[in-house]
C-alpha cells in the first residue's frame, strides 16, 4: 500500500505572517486536533519543559540558571496537588542541586521526595532517589548511610528500572561496602554492569 498513514506524519496548518512574510505553523497532534494552549495538558507540558530546560542548562554549565528553572518547575508541581508529581519535582531539583555542588540542599530535597514516592507506590522513583542519596553519602564519606541507601535502591529496583540501573546501584553498593571494610561482600556487589 503506497499511501502514508495519517499517524505517520502530524498535520500542520500554515499561515503567512504579514509582518515578516514567513510561514507560521500550528502543530496538530496525530489525530488532527490542535495542541491545547491552556488547561491541564498545557500546564503539564510547561512543567516538563522547565525541568528539561533546567537539565540542558546544567549540561551547558549554567548551573545557577538551571537551579532557578528546577525551582520554578517544582513550584508548578506543587500547584497540581498530585503528591507523586511533587516528588518528581523534588527529585529533579535534588539532581540539579547536586550538579550545582550544593550537596546538603540536594540531600534535603531527595529526603523530601523519598517518603512521597513510597506513599504513592512509585518504586522506580523511590529506587532512583535512594541511588542518588547513596552517591551523595559516598561523596561525603558516609559509607554506612551510602550502603543502606544502595541496598534500599536495589530492593526497589529489583522488578523495575532495568539491568543498567541495577548495575549502577551494584557499583555504588560495592564501593560503599569496600569503604566499610566488608571486602567479602563488596567484590560480588561491585561487578561492572556488563558482568550482570
Amino acid at each position: 500500500m503506497g499511501t502514508s498513514s495519517p499517524q505517520a506524519t502530524p498535520r500542520t496548518s500554515g499561515a503567512s505572517s504579514p509582518s515578516t512574510g514567513t510561514a507560521t505553523t500550528t502543530r496538530s497532534c496525530i489525530w488532527g486536533r490542535p495542541w491545547p494552549r491552556s488547561g491541564p495538558t498545557a500546564t503539564a507540558r510547561a512543567r516538563r519543559a522547565l525541568s528539561n530546560l533546567a537539565r540542558v542548562l546544567l549540561d551547558t554549565g549554567r548551573t545557577a540558571q538551571g537551579v532557578q528553572l528546577a525551582e520554578q518547575a517544582l513550584a508548578r508541581y506543587y500547584e497540581t496537588g498530585a503528591s507523586w508529581r511533587v516528588a518528581s519535582g523534588l527529585y529533579a531539583l535534588g539532581v540539579t542541586l547536586t550538579h550545582a555542588e550544593r550537596y546538603e540542599e540536594a540531600l534535603g530535597r531527595l529526603c523530601e521526595a523519598l517518603p512521597i514516592f513510597r506513599d504513592n507506590w512509585q518504586r522506580l522513583g523511590e529506587g532512583i532517589t535512594h541511588y542518588r542519596m547513596t552517591k551523595l553519602h559516598l561523596g561525603a564519606s558516609k559509607s554506612a548511610q551510602a550502603a543502606f541507601h544502595a541496598e534500599q535502591a536495589l530492593t526497589q529496583l529489583a522488578c523495575t528500572g532495568g539491568e543498567w540501573r541495577r548495575g549502577n546501584v551494584l557499583m555504588v553498593l560495592g564501593r560503599s561496602l569496600d569503604a566499610l571494610g566488608h571486602v567479602h561482600r563488596a567484590r560480588p556487589a561491585g561487578r561492572k554492569p556488563d558482568d550482570l
